[in-house]
């Protein structure tokens, strides 16, 4: 909770007369070193944590039952954070109860005080005192009034060197942190981290509750985005909400937030799927997950959709997952708990989608290991290594100290590079252990470096060259753009250079089927038009997609035969197989090089190939899929026609998810997206059963807003 004292215009006028004149500062104007010292007052101590041009942050320690003086600062901001026991701050006009982690916003000239407040007559958070964190800016120890206190002290005067005490030992301190790298500390369960430029996944990555303040900015320019004003306070979901196309390179974070000293290995897993912004999780209950089935439960912000089968549970996590761009998640037991989910699991790692499957294990006491058994425990199976060909990372956690390291590893490995699934099997006994995660070794990413920024921008200005000397030229999307939230600066890109843009079945919607370079879906499930395309072109760039064996057809060589090849995809395994012969490979993510191209083709002048555009425009005139005789088909419906039909009543928020066959087929060759509309299937694996688990997943990641489930060929009874 953050709540905020503001100046109130319809204060009484007895208020009004100790409102402040933002004129009046402190009479003590001579410069001091308050960085060393601690400073004791009646109500406890205060010392100074961090200072620099933008801001002073305080540690106060106030003593059981006591409180500050109704004071203000007339010209300076303050962000006040509880970070232990539990206190009452109060201004003029009211009061309001804090908690760990709770804050206050408090306007210059505001008078406010913090109590430290116990509820119960012997509360043992509050018994030794709390602690409060106060950020000010800007950083003027002299800009302080106080009213008449209990303690006998009013106006502008602050305490003398004879209350304190000079460099005294164990108080928590900050660092300025470098470019790129985050300083971290830890106080009374609390863990704070500074760093410098934008939030990047490490095992610091706050958490959607965790408390953001900028405490500094190099650049000169004010932002007029109250979010990135200096010195405020905000939780960091309402940080990212509230600054998504914001440039974050000059300014100063500090991060707030609580590190429990102990916590059960289940509760401790599901805090850090909340930490990724993860709403849903999807569960078949079972015996062997009964520890994390509790915790599932009883963590007030995660909802379970419980399933009949874990196979519909793993659909549902990967369906989630493609409409929120977060993890899909999904629990299960052991045994054959986990084995049905394995056809789920293998359709999120075909397709890329980041999913996190967590499974209940025997006791680690009767788990198989290297006994040479078929079976030990009860209804057991190795499910690490059943799961391990189909995910990024799957690991059986035998020893509660490695619970923190494997889980923020997997968190990584799904969320990084090309995004998969992970599997995370935690034995029944590992479950219930207590563990301190604060001082448990974390993963650490290796340093692998980001693709070469150097070989990126010449490999883009080969392919500008490349496209200057084309003159059949066709953008192919991939899900790759979608996976990289690239989807946004792909359409600029598209408008830019001009030229036809054809659709993978997995990117359908990155465009709309109106879009004047919309030409068609490429494919042995495509369109006449996408494929004439394709295959007439002089020039193909593809971006995010892996030209599988249904994009390219059976016989390789022909696929686009006289086109010269620039394929973009972030997994070298894929630009190597053996089905491609490209010309110019790009191993990197799909939104830098799409950024890394609208930076250099700016200001390009690219040749004029409006003859091509009328070609592949007239073709896409010439042969739609949907024939007007499939109208007039007497005692049935044509399945063209009925999908044709579905996508004009439909509007541009609806999401639409398929199963197999017809339902499938006709749909992705047939339907006419709207700009903002979502259309998708586990195309990758093509299971029959997907559509309607599928459907019911990203039903619930969109806030349960209508979801269209096409299902055909005996495929809802699967």
């Amino acid at each position: 909770m953050i709540v905020k004292f503001k100046n109130n215009a319809t204060d009484s006028p007895s208020e009004q007369n100790h409102r402040l004149n933002k004129e009046v500062t402190s009479e003590n104007t001579e410069p001091f070193d308050y960085s060393r010292v601690l400073v004791n007052k009646p109500w406890g101590y205060e010392y100074l944590v961090f200072e620099n041009d933008h801001v002073a942050i305080w540690m106060l320690h106030i003593v059981r039952k006591r409180k500050t003086s109704m004071h203000c600062h007339p010209n300076k901001k303050t962000a006040l954070v509880l970070l232990f026991g539990s206190a009452t701050c109060s201004s003029l006009d009211g009061s309001v109860d804090l908690s760990a982690l709770d804050g206050v916003v408090i306007e210059p000239g505001i008078y406010h005080s913090t109590e430290a407040s116990n509820p119960l007559p012997i509360e043992p958070l509050s018994e030794n005192g709390i602690w409060v964190m106060e950020i000010e800016s800007p950083p003027n120890k002299t800009d302080l009034v106080r009213m008449q206190d209990n303690y006998g002290r009013k106006d502008t005067a602050y305490e003398g060197q004879n209350k304190m005490v000079f460099d005294p030992s164990n108080c928590l301190k900050f660092k300025e942190p470098q470019a790129g790298s985050v300083v971290r500390n830890e106080f009374n369960d609390c863990v704070f981290t500074l760093h410098k430029g934008p939030f990047i996944k490490t095992n610091d990555y706050p958490g959607p509750n965790a408390l953001v303040s900028i405490i500094g900015n190099s650049s000169n320019l004010e932002s007029g985005n109250t979010f990135l004003k200096t010195g405020g306070l905000c939780t960091f979901k309402e940080f990212c909400e509230n600054t998504k196309n914001e440039n974050l390179d000059s300014f100063t974070f500090l991060t707030i937030k609580n590190m429990p000293v102990s916590i059960k290995v289940s509760d401790y897993v599901f805090s850090k799927i909340v930490d990724l912004g993860v709403k849903d999780v999807f569960t078949v209950s079972g015996g062997a997950a009964m520890h994390l089935l509790d915790s599932l439960g009883n963590n007030k912000d995660l909802n379970y959709i419980t399933s009949h089968h874990e196979q519909a549970s793993a659909m549902a996590a990967e369906g989630c997952a493609r409409v929120t761009g977060k993890p899909g998640v999904a629990l299960v037991t052991s045994g054959p708990g986990g084995t049905n989910a394995l056809t789920g699991v293998c359709g999120a790692w075909i397709d890329s989608i980041p999913c996190i499957f967590i499974s209940g294990q025997v006791t680690s006491n009767t788990l198989i290991k290297n006994t040479g058994l078929r079976q030990f425990g009860i209804q057991e199976s190795d499910i690490a290594t059943l799961a391990k060909p189909i995910t990024k990372y799957a690991v059986t956690i035998t020893d509660p100290e490695k619970v923190r390291f494997h889980i923020e590893k997997a968190i990584h490995l799904a969320t990084t590079g090309r995004p998969g699934p992970v599997w995370i099997d935690i034995p029944l006994d590992i479950q219930s252990k207590i563990i301190t995660p604060s001082k448990m070794a974390g993963f650490e990413p290796p340093d692998n470096g980001s693709h070469n920024q150097t070989s990126l921008q010449k490999q883009v200005r080969e392919c500008l060259h490349l496209l200057r000397n084309a003159k059949r030229p066709v953008l192919i999307t991939g899900y790759g753009i979608r996976l990289a939230k690239g989807e946004k600066e792909f359409l600029e890109l598209a408008e830019i250079l001009k030229i036809p843009v054809i659709s993978s079945w997995t990117s359908s919607d990155l465009i709309s089927s109106t879009h004047p370079l919309s030409i068609g879906r490429s494919g042995i499930f495509g369109d006449r038009a996408g494929n004439f395309t394709v295959q007439n072109s002089d020039l193909i760039i593809s971006i995010g997609s892996r030209l599988s064996v249904p994009q390219i057809g059976y016989n390789f060589p022909l696929f686009a035969r006289e086109a010269k090849k620039i394929v973009v995809d972030i997994d070298d395994v894929e630009l190597n197989k053996s089905s491609l012969q490209i010309d110019l490979p790009i191993q990197a993510d799909a939104k830098d090089f799409i950024l890394e191209m609208l930076n250099r083709v700016k200001g390009e002048s690219l040749p004029n190939i409006d003859h091509w555009k009328k070609k592949c425009t007239a073709w896409k005139k010439k042969y739609p899929v949907m024939l007007p005789e499939y109208k007039n088909v007497k005692d049935s419906v044509n399945s063209f026609y009925f999908v044709e039909t579905l996508a004009e009543k439909l509007d541009n928020r609806a999401v639409i998810v398929t199963d197999m066959g017809t339902s499938f087929t006709c749909t992705m060759q047939t339907f006419k997206i709207k700009f903002g509309q979502r259309l998708f299937t586990s195309s990758g694996h093509a299971s029959m059963g997907f559509g309607l688990p599928g459907a019911i997943g990203a039903c619930i990641g969109n806030n349960r807003k209508e979801t269209i489930c096409i299902s055909g060929d005996g495929g809802l009874q699967m």
